[in-house]
């Protein structure tokens, strides 16, 4: 039989809807919310923020201690989880990253009107998907939602976090 001890030694954090396993006892050291979470006996958790595959292997190598590289494309993403995760020492790492290269956030894009230009150009990006899936609710009410391509609205539905997609906007987009 498994021990309690063995347990607790593998922590599972679901991003994207997929499980991804960690090491516990290190990531609860990294991460403050994943040591609240395994001190109550806990061994999975959300992020609950939709991002880029290359910021997920970012942010589970960071917290596990290995190499990660912090880029232009992923630095908000990787602040972001670090800072809804607690992970104190990541969010200065990518602070600084982000104060060194002076970067500065997209501001206020309207990611359903980004999602259609680009699949006007043929331009379909993972950024679009990610944006738009976690707006989700939002997107099911906005009429230009309906232009998106099929796969692309069946990819963005997929992504989003499904305990959070509000099902009577659904059933209402799906008969429009």
């Amino acid at each position: 039989t498994t021990t309690n001890l063995e347990f607790m030694k593998i922590f599972t954090l679901w991003a994207n809807n997929q499980p991804y396993d960690l090491d516990g006892p290190t990531f609860a050291k990294m991460s403050k919310k994943c040591g609240k979470l395994m001190s109550e006996g806990k061994t999975q958790g959300d992020l609950k923020l939709r991002v880029r595959n290359d910021t997920i292997t970012a942010f589970i190598a960071a917290c596990q201690l290995q190499p990660f590289k912090v880029t232009k494309s992923n630095a908000f993403e990787l602040q972001a989880a670090a800072s809804e995760w607690e992970v104190a020492t990541l969010s200065k790492f990518v602070k600084d990253y982000i104060n060194s290269k002076k970067l500065t956030p997209l501001g206020d894009v309207d990611p359903v009107a980004q999602l259609l230009k680009n699949c006007a150009k043929k331009n379909y990006l993972e950024t679009d998907i990610i944006a738009v899936a976690n707006i989700v609710n939002q997107a099911l009410d906005d009429p230009r939602f309906l232009e998106a391509p099929p796969e692309m609205i069946f990819q963005i539905l997929q992504l989003a976090d499904q305990n959070e997609i509000n099902s009577q906007q659904l059933v209402n987009f799906v008969i429009t």
